[in-house]
């Protein structure tokens, strides 16, 4: 038996926090505890037990991640992960509610697990005091702008390093200028025009997430294209950021007897998550607009089966009504297993805006199914020195997309090429070792040279932490006693 700690945040948003006893009792080491969350279920509480290793991390989120739902779920995961076989203590704090996903991260041997609220300057204070830590990560910038100030006052020494998933003011902006040309004529989208075209510096999203970059000792970017936009277009410099991809291995399926072959496979598949909006606009297009076209065109071809599409993905309530049998659509919700992507012939990804890497394509590669996808879908996801994919990344018109798809279901020959390319790109570009190793290194790196580097190369993030620079801290302050003089009356 042991002490632990047990932080969680009562109703009002103040923190509390109690001793309990946990009896080590599970062969496999996941502890079984008496306390029970409000909901009554019962939860391995986290522990701040003494270890060897000094290093301490504490992950800063608005979200618990969700491997099972999302592709930032799965890198989030996968980063505590290498945290914990490198024996660090790793904690997590997030602002959404208890859920299955923190519970899935509190039977997690080694991870601490804390509710947080933004605006709640002390009871955050209390859980740095708690996690002591060497190193706080933000996981997306907007966590970033509610608590590092805390973290810069509280817990000077502290390495502040922002995980970007993807450049939020790329992907929305990207949006906007979809928007503006489905308000002109949809038939003459220009997916070219939409990747070429950057945020200026009066876009407020813009400014925001590149202030929170210079706020930061270092930057967790996942994209390469991205390190070379934020570099190139916006003078960040390389200095502050480090490229931290998806983390894979060589697909098991390669040489195995359990991938399938093309005439093994048929019909197409999308998934995702459906609260991400390129998600949701990408299978509203494919279903309306697409879809219909492509299959006009095989039955065009004399082709005796006709394929359908298979629609995957978390949140998806609001696109059931896109099901469609007759039509060769059917929805079928939240996939507990991606095994069902050994039974498709080619993932379907028509993503007219986004940033940042397609953990979908990632996950297809993987499982042996090559990918259609516009230049959008595919931007950062290829080899520099080999531009062969696996699947067709080129499209920018919906011509474009019928025609890439037609190649690629029809041809035996293209799509044995295409799988082949898909399991290479997925050794080469995702490696786990590789990809985690370099990190590592980063963080080790600028850890080590932390008041040298801020004290001689960091002046646009001091700037930004002047007095007169920091308005997100101060309307952070002005919320929290507003709220406070309310209880009060």
């Amino acid at each position: 038996m042991r002490v632990v700690l047990r932080v969680a945040t009562c109703r009002h948003g103040s923190l509390r926090m109690r001793h309990a006893l946990v009896q080590r009792s599970c062969p496999h080491g996941r502890g079984i505890s008496a306390n029970k969350h409000h909901h009554g279920r019962k939860s391995r509480l986290h522990s701040i037990s003494d270890r060897v290793r000094n290093d301490s991390i504490l992950f800063v989120s608005p979200l618990w991640p969700e491997r099972t739902s999302s592709a930032a779920g799965v890198r989030s995961s996968d980063l505590i992960e290498s945290f914990l076989s490198k024996e660090y203590k790793v904690h997590y704090a997030a602002m959404a509610s208890p859920n299955e996903h923190s519970e899935a991260l509190e039977r997690r041997e080694g991870v601490g697990v804390y509710s947080c609220q933004a605006n709640r300057e002390e009871d955050f204070k209390r859980i740095l005091d708690v996690t002591k830590p060497t190193t706080v990560i933000f996981d997306r910038f907007y966590a970033e702008e509610m608590f590092s100030y805390i973290v810069r006052d509280h817990m000077p020494d502290a390495m502040r390093v922002l995980d970007m998933q993807d450049v939020h003011f790329l992907r929305t902006w990207r949006q906007k200028v979809v928007a503006q040309q489905d308000g002109k004529n949809q038939d003459d989208l220009d997916l070219g025009h939409v990747i070429r075209s950057m945020p200026p510096s009066t876009y407020e999203p813009c400014l925001r997430e590149l202030a929170s970059i210079y706020r930061c000792d270092l930057t967790c970017v996942c994209s390469p294209r991205e390190i070379e936009i934020l570099d190139n277009h916006y003078g960040v410099d390389e200095d502050r950021l480090v490229e931290a991809a998806f983390f894979n291995g060589p697909s098991k399926f390669e040489s195995s007897g359990d991938n399938r072959s093309f005439g093994e496979r048929q019909d197409a598949m999308m998934i995702g998550n459906f609260r991400h909006p390129p998600n949701a606009d990408s299978v509203q297009w494919a279903c309306r607009v697409l879809w219909p076209a492509i299959r006009s065109a095989i039955k065009g071809m004399g082709v005796d089966t006709l394929p359908s599409l298979h629609i995957y993905g978390a949140y998806g309530q609001s696109q059931a009504i896109l099901h469609n049998p007759a039509q060769g659509i059917e929805f079928h919700g939240f996939a507990p297993s991606l095994d069902m992507m050994l039974q498709y012939r080619v993932l379907f990804a028509p993503l007219r805006f986004g940033a940042g890497l397609k953990g979908k394509i990632v996950d297809a590669w993987n499982y042996g199914c090559p990918v259609i996808t516009t230049l959008i879908g595919s931007e950062g996801m290829t080899h520099l020195k080999n531009t062969s994919w696996g699947g067709f990344g080129t499209a920018t018109t919906e011509q474009d997309i019928i025609h890439d798809f037609i190649s690629l279901y029809t041809d035996v020959d293209v799509w044995n090429q295409s799988q082949a390319q898909g399991f290479r790109l997925l050794d080469e570009l995702y490696n786990k070792q590789r990809t985690l190793t370099t990190l590592h290194e980063s963080l080790h790196t600028r850890y080590d040279n932390l008041t040298s580097w801020r004290h001689s190369k960091n002046y646009i993030g001091e700037i930004l932490w002047s007095q007169s620079m920091r308005s997100t801290e101060y309307f952070s302050r002005w919320i929290e006693l507003k709220e406070t003089c309310k209880k009060e009356e």
